[in-house]
């Protein structure tokens, strides 16, 4: 089994989980609306915001451009000024 697709819930960083939520709602967007940005489903955002599923580099680049951020704010790395 790959070891990228058999990761656990758990393993997934929870502050990085929280990020997303709070750079969405820092920009005042429902989650209907940034998932409509992204090019995913509501469900799917939910998913990344619970720790329940990781967004593709793709969907992380656009995270960090609709929410006025950078990737490394978002996967808990940095910090923007």
């Amino acid at each position: 089994m790959n070891t990228i697709t058999s990761l656990k819930t758990d393993s997934i960083n929870t502050a990085e989980t929280a990020a997303y939520r709070t750079a969405r709602i820092a920009c005042n967007m429902s989650v209907a609306e940034a998932a409509s940005k992204l090019g995913v489903s509501p469900n799917t955002l939910y998913a990344y915001e619970r720790g329940e599923a990781q967004p593709n580099a793709v969907v992380l680049r656009n995270m960090a451009i609709i929410y006025h951020t950078s990737a490394d704010d978002l996967l808990g790395l940095g910090t923007s000024p």
